[in-house]
């Protein structure tokens, strides 16, 4: 994963004494860890970009698409956290704009992260994008398109 400046700053990784170690640029070494959402106080940006939607060139209209994902994963540091979701009909040359959607506060286990009339395709590319410092596990999506 890119840092802040677009490099990766891990350079080696090494197991030793029951841990894996990672040793970085300006001869940091760092532990990585489930519970750590930034990388050395930096932003950790995840995109998933889906497969393309589509079904024999026909025109489809998207009534909605949802993200199947761990919820109510607030914390102290970000209470409501987002993810956002942008598409493309051409191809990946041009974007819709963000489209951001609660992953839940601390306990809010049943939200639901759900975009809805989101317009007539062809083929359809999705982004979607978390950069909350928080745990992010996205399992899958949902489209209901026809």
């Amino acid at each position: 994963r890119p840092a802040a400046g677009g490099n990766w700053r891990v350079t080696c990784t090494a197991r030793a004494y029951g841990l894996t170690l990672r040793g970085a640029t300006g001869g940091k070494i760092y532990r990585p860890h489930l519970d750590t959402f930034t990388d050395d106080g930096d932003t950790i940006a995840v995109d998933m970009y889906l497969p393309t939607i589509e079904a024999d060139r026909s025109q489809l209209t998207m009534y909605a698409f949802e993200v199947i994902a761990a919820m109510g994963v607030g914390n102290a540091n970000v209470t409501n956290p987002q993810i956002m979701l942008r598409y493309s009909d051409d191809g990946g040359h041009s974007w819709s704009n963000e489209m951001w959607r609660t992953l839940g506060a601390v306990g809010e286990y049943r939200t639901r992260a759900m975009w809805r009339n989101l317009g007539r395709f062809r083929q359809r590319q999705i982004w979607l994008r978390i950069t909350d410092p928080c745990r992010r596990m996205v399992v899958s999506h949902w489209v209901d398109a026809r």
